[in-house]
């Protein structure tokens, strides 16, 4: 179900050829993994499911007056804000995208607009893999790269799905374009 949705957003989201450098190739691309919005999107579920559910017993049991009154707010609330909830996870989810190329390791975040945060490997000081435990078992993790531009200059790879391989091909590249004597 979510494969036509998938190939939506990745279609919005992926990096173009005037994206790319000369001779640049697309090593891997990831997004972040929806376990990480688990939460979020029960919070969603709920809200939804729940309002019909209020209303659903509320018709079928017939009940009027101030409870019946408070159901319908509750309805009118809580049903949209699910759905515009859900949608903003939606798109919150897939605007952020991380690629490893030969050259460089690029966030592109936005869905419909388009910003462009790199590093070059020869840039990266030090690369740091973490993995909490409950990451740990869904194979997700986060990975921090440091750079010598200084503290501002840092870009953090987010809840991606297989951290050690998004890890090994980045010191893997790291060390074809060591600068260093």
């Amino acid at each position: 179900m979510l494969g036509p949705i998938n190939r939506f957003f990745e279609g919005l989201t992926d990096l173009k050829a005037e994206d790319l450098l000369p001779d640049e190739e697309i090593l891997l691309s990831a997004t972040r993994v929806w376990y990480s919005e688990l939460i979020m999107i029960i919070i969603s579920v709920l809200a939804i499911a729940g309002s019909v559910s209020l209303y659903t017993y509320a018709v079928i049991e017939n009940i009027s007056g101030l409870f019946r009154i408070i159901i319908n707010l509750l309805t009118v609330v809580c049903f949209p804000a699910g759905i515009f909830f859900s949608i903003g996870l939606i798109m919150d989810h897939y605007s952020v995208r991380y690629f490893l190329t030969n050259f460089r390791v690029v966030k592109r975040t936005g869905v419909f607009s388009k910003k462009l945060v790199y590093v070059q490997y020869d840039k990266i000081q030090d690369v740091k893999l973490s993995k909490s435990i409950s990451e740990r078992l869904v194979n997700m993790g986060d990975i921090y790269l440091d750079t010598s531009g200084g503290p501002d200059i840092e870009l953090n790879i987010l809840d991606v799905p297989d951290p050690e391989n998004v890890h090994r091909i980045i010191l893997e590249q790291m060390e074809k374009h060591d600068a260093r004597p």
